[in-house]
């Protein structure tokens, strides 16, 4: 449902094309959910570098366990083939 909703999320206007079937809007929904992901990697591996925690515990662990842990491994079930 995520899939499906980020594609209809995409399409420039909120009527979705009804030619379009519902595996290939799955299948564009998951690759633009790959691509947010890939795009959050890259800001992430930049930023972390310069990264300041100020001491806060609970920052320090979101940014340098919790954050990673999710980018290592996040992944979509394709369904589709």
């Amino acid at each position: 449902m995520y899939c499906l909703e980020e594609y209809r999320n995409s399409c420039a206007n909120s009527l979705v094309d009804k030619k379009v079937s519902v595996k290939e809007q799955y299948r564009v929904g998951v690759n633009l959910i790959l691509e947010k992901v890939n795009s959050i990697r890259k800001i992430f591996n930049a930023v972390s570098v310069q990264f300041n925690d100020f001491g806060v515990k609970c920052l320090c662990d979101t940014v340098q366990k919790d954050i990673p842990q999710f980018l290592k491994w996040y992944g979509i079930v394709k369904l589709y083939q």
